[in-house]
């Protein structure tokens, strides 16, 4: 909190996501407002007790480890090396120049629309039909029929009472296989 004069103040707030994920954000925020508001009208301030994140990270350590490890392995049955992706070397084998260059494209608002009306039709998110997207860019670049690459999900799925309300980190590294 940084004091700009005697009734001006300045909140400074930074976290990186290995403290904290997307969900918790709105609730950090709900608090801060309300403890805020409650002093400036002089009130005395109450604020519901969340269930503490040691209790997901206690739920995940009962989860059976072996039984996880087979289904992934099952799922990824002939992958031992990530999916290449043969963009980022010249056609002639030799290193490249290192140079790399970002370009933005803003989609034109009849195919944005019409993207949207495509995943809705077919009962997609978004996201499903970029990482389908991708998928076929992938298979494409690397001339593989199978392709593997990596979503991260933030999801509260535990069978834990008040999970929509604890502040942590819920997000996940998933692999994604297309063939």
């Amino acid at each position: 909190l940084q004091q700009l004069g005697d009734e001006r103040h300045r909140l400074l707030w930074t976290m990186h996501h290995l403290i904290t994920d997307g969900w918790s954000l709105p609730l950090l925020v709900m608090e801060i407002f309300t403890l805020y508001e409650a002093h400036a009208r002089g009130e005395p301030v109450t604020l519901d007790r969340p269930r503490p994140y040691g209790e997901y990270i206690a739920w995940l350590k009962k989860q059976d480890k072996a039984r996880t490890e087979a289904f992934w392995k099952r799922e990824l049955q002939g992958f031992s090396a990530p999916t290449p992706f043969r963009v980022d070397r010249p056609a002639s084998g030799g290193a490249g120049d290192g140079l790399f260059e970002e370009r933005r494209l803003v989609l034109p608002e009849a195919l944005a629309k019409a993207l949207s009306v495509f995943a809705r039709q077919h009962r997609l998110t978004p996201s499903t039909v970029v990482q389908g997207a991708w998928a076929l860019l992938l298979s494409r670049y690397s001339g593989e029929q199978d392709v593997l690459f990596g979503a991260t999900v933030s999801g509260r799925s535990a069978p834990l009472a008040g999970i929509d309300r604890m502040v942590g980190v819920f997000i996940n590294t998933l692999p994604v296989r297309v063939s």
